[in-house]
Parts: C-alpha cells; structure tokens; sequence
C-alpha cells in the first residue's frame, strides 16, 4: 500500500456520512493527491534536466 492509499483508507475511516458522498469526497482526493505526485514528479525532471 502506498502513501495516497494510506491516506485515503484512513481519510476513508474518519468520513461519516452518505456512502455516496464518502465515494465523492474520496476520489477527489484521490485525483487531488495523483496530481500533485504529477506535479512533484515533473518538477523534479525538470530540475534534473536544467543542470
């Protein structure tokens, strides 16, 4: 299990509420975090690639 999915099962844990709504909540956060892995990952290429 990796970072995002820790985060989301415990992320996951703590919501109450509709199901639906959990879902919702829960791959937003899910896209949130991937974009920001994207992110962090392009961003490190980048700097590699401009020294």
């Amino acid at each position: 299990m990796d970072v995002i999915e820790r985060y989301l099962a415990d992320l996951d844990g703590a919501l109450i509420g509709p199901k639906r709504l959990k879902a919702d909540m829960l791959a937003e956060a899910h896209e949130g975090a991937q974009d920001r892995r994207v992110d962090r990952c392009c961003s490190a290429a980048d700097r590699v690639s401009s020294s």
